[in-house]
């Protein structure tokens, strides 16, 4: 599997696939976090993001494995964050 996923990253290189609900569910992950990764698996699902529950974690795999740089983590504690806030939290 490793490498189907290293020959397709190859052979995609810098080009941007269009793919605009990977786009939205990121944007939306951004705008609700910081927030416990289950409920933003929820969130993703209610907002039609995404059409079946998925975690977090996939979402970010998938935005990684397409180009993609998230702007969000799921931390030690299993919460959504935003990548570069002060001490990887903001508080709400």
């Amino acid at each position: 599997m490793r490498q189907i996923e290293a020959r397709l990253t190859e052979r995609l290189g810098a080009a941007q696939v269009y793919i605009p609900t990977l786009d939205r569910a990121l944007e939306l992950l951004a705008e609700l976090a910081p927030l416990d990764a289950d409920e933003a698996s929820q969130q993703l699902v209610d907002s039609g993001s995404v059409s079946q529950s998925q975690t977090v974690e996939g979402v970010l795999r998938s935005a990684r494995f397409m180009g993609r740089h998230p702007g969000v983590e799921v931390d030690d504690r299993h919460r959504v964050v935003l990548i570069g806030e002060a001490g990887g939290q903001r508080d709400r």
